[in-house]
């Protein structure tokens, strides 16, 4: 008997996301690093500024040239009030749109799914959440190679669960400022270190059997970041990222800047 046929109306993203959750995104890694790697040379084009963060790009059929990024990230953040830790395990699924037109500056928005879960609580205890974040950044950098880089992001993030005798909500708004050093190695390795601070405020609401609220916080201390990229000489990249500290993080990112 052949297998069931997958709905067109399932969501792709809660897909991707399985496959992130199950370790097989390895699998999707090695793809796009080999299709990447292997992009004719013949549609990119040298920055024609010289001094951007890479040496070449797609030639950009729009007006304005910009910076898009896919990532797909799973994080543990350790939220608070004043007498209890609530773990979070949380996963995002983001894209990312930078636009490049000014020279050191780069004005850009983030949005995607979200799905987490909250220990130490009697509400959430068991439940995936599931919903979205959107929000803006900012980042700049000098020089070259090596570049020295500052960037910060704003995001608002809602998730919800809901069920016949109970719903939950848990929405934050969550800040990140960070500082980077990067380093080309051979036109293709990238290795890139910094430090970023995180400030996240939560509120989490409950109707149904239970009905109370809590007010969360992560206030974080520096945290390192390290991220190793590979890049293809045609604008794109492919990196692995990982941040500690109160705020934890994985993330895998595929990008290509269009110009």
């Amino acid at each position: 008997m052949p297998p069931p046929q997958i709905p067109l109306h399932t969501t792709l993203t809660t897909c991707a996301l399985r496959l992130v959750a199950q370790a097989r995104a390895v699998r999707w890694l090695a793809i796009a690093l080999v299709g990447m790697s292997f992009t004719p040379t013949g549609f990119a084009q040298s920055d024609p500024r010289g001094d951007g963060p890479y040496s070449s790009a797609y030639s950009n059929p729009y007006r304005d040239p910009f910076d898009f990024t896919l990532s797909f990230s799973r994080s543990d953040i350790d939220l608070r009030d004043s007498t209890t830790h609530y773990p979070v395990n949380l996963e995002r699924i983001s894209l990312s749109v930078f636009s490049l037109q000014e020279k050191n500056i780069h004005f850009g928005f983030n949005t995607g799914s979200s799905y987490l879960s909250m220990d130490n609580d009697t509400v959430l205890t068991g439940m995936s959440l599931n919903g979205y974040h959107a929000g803006f950044a900012l980042r700049g950098h000098y020089g070259r190679n090596p570049q020295l880089g500052l960037h910060a992001d704003y995001r608002y993030q809602e998730t919800r669960h809901k069920t016949d005798s109970q719903s939950a909500t848990l929405s934050w708004h969550e800040w990140t400022l960070a500082a980077r050093g990067r380093l080309v190695l051979g036109q293709r390795l990238g290795i890139v270190l910094g430090w970023a601070y995180s400030e996240i405020e939560a509120g989490r609401s409950a109707r149904g059997d239970i009905n109370d609220a809590l007010n969360l916080r992560l206030d974080s201390a520096p945290q390192l970041q390290v991220e190793l990229e590979w890049l293809t000489g045609a604008g794109g990249r492919v990196s692995l990222a990982v941040q500690n500290g109160a705020y934890e993080n994985l993330a895998f990112n595929f990008a290509q800047t269009f110009r």
